[in-house]
């Protein structure tokens, strides 16, 4: 949210960003204790997404310390397997995309080419919803992936194409008026930053 409201130079992300920092394991990975199995191993797709994401949000940050996001990348990279970004591996694709978008890393343009070509191809055939493929977008702080061909009018035309009749979005959601919500605010969301990039 902070990164949506433009607010990741506010006073109060260092303080955030020092308590994140002290979350990374030695691996490089950030793991959240729930993610274990009953064998104390880590759930490996959970891993991928905490470390892209927790790790991408710290890269946009201008007081992250660069081991910190180095050891990330690593990790990120290791795990890296473009079948699990292609084969309904949403997670997967937001984490890398999030991650190699905002940190520069040695590995970042090949990741971000395969996450470019799995949204694209999840949005075209319809796998992954407009406002989901936005979503990726708007976590990235970007207009487009490498690797993927759609242009802004074609995606904002999907978003208020997926617009129900009572103004919200996600209608067929199993989640209810929740998960509804939060569709419905990354589809406005999407709506500005999109009518936005088309004006300018």
């Amino acid at each position: 949210m902070a990164a949506d409201a433009k607010q990741m130079h506010a006073a109060w992300v260092e303080r955030a960003a020092e308590a994140l920092a002290g979350l990374q394991a030695s691996d490089g990975a950030f793991r959240v204790p729930s993610a274990m199995d009953g064998a104390g191993n880590a759930a490996t797709q959970a891993d991928v997404f905490w470390t892209g994401m927790v790790a991408g949000v710290l890269g946009q940050t201008p007081v992250s310390r660069p081991g910190l996001l180095e050891a990330a990348g690593e990790f990120l990279e290791s795990q890296f397997e473009p079948e699990s970004i292609e084969q309904d591996g949403y997670s997967a694709l937001m984490a890398n995309a999030h991650f190699f978008t905002n940190v520069a890393h040695d590995f970042g343009d090949e990741a971000l080419q395969w996450c470019g070509r799995a949204l694209e191809k999840g949005f075209r055939s319809r796998q992954i919803d407009a406002v989901s493929t936005v979503r990726v977008l708007l976590t990235c702080d970007a207009q487009a992936l490498p690797g993927a061909t759609f242009d802004v009018t074609e995606l904002l035309e999907g978003v208020l194409a997926e617009q129900a009749g009572d103004a919200g979005f996600a209608e067929l959601s199993l989640g209810g008026v929740a998960a509804r919500t939060s569709q419905t605010f990354d589809a406005m969301l999407a709506i500005v930053r999109l009518c936005g990039a088309i004006v300018d």
